[in-house]
């Protein structure tokens, strides 16, 4: 799941650039968007890649690895392959 998160106060003005981006993936913001993103999860930069599993525990921030054949890559090695 691809999840993004806001800490802009103005949320019309997020909703309404996220529509003309064409952004399909689930948004969220709240009072507390500030907080969580800049305080809690220490981003400072946008916008920031983080990979985290199933339990909520961060894998990888780093860009290379979560961009297009990078992320291809990096997915591959940690999903476990069909049988």
């Amino acid at each position: 799941m691809v999840l993004g998160i806001d800490d802009d106060d103005e949320v019309a003005k997020a909703q309404a650039l996220l529509a003309e981006k064409g952004v399909t993936f689930l948004q969220a913001a709240a009072p507390s968007g500030p907080e969580l993103v800049n305080k809690r999860f220490r981003v400072d930069a946008f916008p920031t890649l983080a990979l985290l599993d199933p339990e909520g525990k961060l894998i990888s921030m780093d860009e290379t690895a979560l961009r297009g054949e990078g992320l291809a890559g990096t997915l591959e090695k940690l999903l476990p392959a069909e049988k």
